[in-house]
């Protein structure tokens, strides 16, 4: 297949295009080229705004395009000569003055002077990409997607500061690269190409199809839109991601994963809903795989999916799109109810642990992951039986990856015959299997844990905290190696990319350019779920994570010098503190008091919210769920980082028993709580109050 024309149709764009090239009227084709440009981004998903139109004195509007998360300003030029010099630097200086984060994109059909390319790259920071009659020839004739290759000149100018990436190299790593191994990168797996024990690497010969795949595909045929749901570990993960490959293989759509953990943190930070999965994912020729987008574990706010599921279904068969969407079948009931029934009733397809998959379908998967992982333990003359035994003693495949995958390492059958029974309930297993590992591997799923819950902290900063805590033994990427297909490395937030390369230009060591591209990340949920579940029954695994906060805590940041990179990860140690401190009981955690004044002023000021409303609301929310050892943790938290140095960050504060709000005259920012909770609080941090019960800073014995 042609995977690079990404199933758009270029017919009579290269039409048009070919009328323009026989123009003899120079401003006449000036204008036609503007319009067609602005038709082109729209069919490719790239959102243009202005008028893409110059008035007869060569005024320029703001013409800007939305690709990949970002704004470029667009120049576009068709003059019988070359771009030089002068009006390169001009828009490379515009688009310089913009606000951070927009780049550039020249179009010129004649192309650019050498002397002009040399002195775009020369500039400390690139952030102009060039395009040029043969790039849109390449697109129109379809040997490379607008996209793809609007990607490879950004990727070429952060790792090479080439301003002009041709076209021609995209197209030719085509012929260099297989099918799969395209669809890979299109799907954020690009680490996973060539690793022979990679189950997403494997895919085709791994999966297995459920009884109802046939049924599933119906739907998304017919429908545009599908919901599967089931039992964990019933396999609903890689039948959507084998859903991806059958329409991308046979159908040329474009496909994307949205990972359930990323979708968690877009929700979470209020950046992702309908109108999202519309402007942004969901475009024409394309298929999109929505992981979990009710919740990971549990149910979720879903409001954003009933107000407009019918515009969902309506702009899907509109644009020629495929939504596929995977849930657990309790989250879903919890998350939408009876909403729309006559919708989801007819969407969902569900995977059940009765009929999903028959014996010989088990046995299948058996031998499969056998193949894959190689236990010792698989002999010939006890191959069948194993088989056998395993596939009619679980019914999931999951569980039976990961009984395969956990027991390698055993010698006989027998032995792992013994511990069978416990991978049924495969999330404690899995908890005795993280107990069970070296310090260095209890440390790194711990920190990868971590950073899979956040937005953009890149592998960079993980693999520094890692090496602050073991200076010596396993390396990160020797660790890494031992879990594979358990942690995978997900694409980062590109403007946190973006800023570091901006910042560093070529000066940034090839490694860490590399490492500030990902983002650890679990290849299934039961794997946090296991952690939580062993670090909040194990006292050893519990100190060891309070070793990793207080690293957090003391983070300097020495591989990007960046201030607000130490604050930042510091700001970790806060906020894990306040979330573990009062779900899972640490132990009290020492903190000094700058970097805790850092982390949560760092919070504060990002949403504009005075430190100690931010920190007084965090307080609320814990005392409903904290026990003795929690409010110990609290009150020392408030004595030694909030109260001394904190205090001097606003102008007025104060809590009173009658309104039962936080509130700061100076930012009009009001904070309800309940009178227990108030009363809690005071008790807890043993706060001055006066003979009404009103706490007040100024009567806290700070000077202002």
């Amino acid at each position: 297949m042609n995977q690079s024309s990404g199933a758009i149709d270029c017919t009579e764009d290269l039409r048009a295009f070919g009328e323009m090239e026989r123009e003899a009227d120079s401003q006449k084709r000036g204008y036609q080229f503007q319009e067609f440009l602005f038709r082109f981004f729209v069919k490719h998903g790239l959102k243009p705004e202005g008028s893409f139109r110059k008035s007869a004195r060569g005024v320029q509007h703001d013409d800007l395009i939305e690709f990949d998360g970002q704004y470029y300003l667009v120049e576009e030029k068709w003059t019988g000569d070359l771009i030089a010099v002068r009006d390169l630097a001009a828009f490379s200086e515009l688009v310089s003055k913009s606000i951070h984060g927009t780049r550039g994109l020249f179009i010129s059909v004649a192309g650019f002077t050498s002397e002009a390319i040399k002195e775009l790259e020369r500039g400390s920071t690139l952030r102009v990409v060039l395009m040029d009659g043969d790039d849109l020839h390449a697109v129109l004739e379809g040997s490379v997607g607008l996209n793809e290759l609007l990607t490879a000149k950004v990727r070429a100018a952060a790792k090479t500061g080439a301003a002009l990436f041709p076209a021609s190299r995209v197209a030719a790593t085509h012929l260099e690269r297989s099918g799969f191994e395209a669809f890979c990168v299109s799907i954020g797996l690009t680490e996973e190409i060539g690793k022979e024990r990679s189950r997403y690497w494997r895919l085709r010969e791994l999966f297995v199809p459920p009884t109802g795949y046939s049924r599933i595909r119906q739907v998304l045929d017919e429908e545009h839109v599908v919901l599967i749901t089931g039992d964990p570990h019933i396999g609903k993960t890689f039948t959507a991601l084998h859903l991806l490959w059958d329409y991308y293989a046979e159908n040329e759509l474009r496909p994307s994963w949205l990972t359930g953990s990323r979708v968690a943190r877009d929700l979470d930070a209020g950046i992702f809903d309908a109108r999202t999965l519309l402007d942004k994912h969901l475009l024409e020729n394309t298929v999109v795989y929505l992981e979990d987008p009710f919740g990971m574990i549990g149910a979720i706010d879903s409001d954003w999916f009933k107000k407009d599921l019918v515009e969902i279904l309506t702009q899907a068969k509109a644009r020629n799109c495929r939504l596929i969407i995977t849930t657990r079948q309790s989250v879903l009931q919890q998350s939408l109810g009876s909403f729309d029934e006559k919708y989801v009733v007819h969407l969902e397809q569900r995977l059940d642990l009765d009929g999903a998959y028959s014996d010989d379908d088990r046995q299948t998967i058996v031998l499969n992951y056998i193949e894959l992982y190689r236990p010792n333990w698989a002999s010939n003359e006890v191959r069948q039986w194993a088989i056998k035994t395993v596939a009619a003693s679980l019914e999931c495949p999951h569980n039976i990856e990961l009984f395969v995958h956990g027991t390698s390492h055993m010698e006989s059958f027998e032995t792992a015959l013994k511990s069978l029974g416990t991978y049924r309930d495969i999330t404690r297993e899995l908890a005795r299997w993280v107990l069970s590992l070296s310090p260095n591997e209890q440390t790194f799923l711990l920190i990868a844990k971590d950073f899979a819950l956040e937005r953009d902290p890149p592998l960079v900063w993980a693999k520094a905290i890692y090496s602050a805590l073991f200076q010596t033994g396993p390396s990160w990427e020797t660790v890494e190696d031992s879990l594979a297909g358990i942690v995978v490395r997900r694409p980062c937030d590109p403007i946190i990319t973006e800023i570091y390369e901006d910042d560093y230009g070529t000066d940034m060591p090839p490694d860490v350019r590399e490492d500030i591209k990902w983002v650890p990340s679990f290849s299934h949920p039961v794997y946090l779920e296991a952690i939580h579940l062993a670090a909040d029954e194990n006292a050893d695994l519990n100190g060891r994570y309070c070793d990793l906060l207080r690293t957090y805590a003391e983070y300097q940041d020495t591989i990007l010098h960046d201030r607000a990179t130490t604050e930042i990860i510091r700001a970790f140690a806060l906020e894990r503190l306040f979330w573990y401190g009062a779900c899972q009981r640490l132990p009290f955690v020492s903190i000094p008091a700058e970097p805790s004044l850092y982390l949560t002023k760092t919070y504060a000021e990002r949403d504009n919210i005075p430190l100690q409303v931010t920190t007084f609301a965090n307080l609320v929310f814990l005392m409903d769920i904290a026990g003795p050892k929690t409010r110990e943790i609290l009150r020392e938290l408030w004595n030694t980082t909030i109260r001394g140095a904190g205090a001097r960050l606003i102008e007025d504060f104060s809590v009173s028993p009658d309104s039962l709000s936080i509130e700061t005259d100076s930012d009009n920012f009001y904070f309800e709580i309940t009178k227990e909770q108030y009363e809690a609080i005071v008790a807890v941090l043993e706060l001055p109050v006066d003979d009404e019960g009103t706490y007040d800073w100024r009567r806290d014995g700070h000077s202002w």
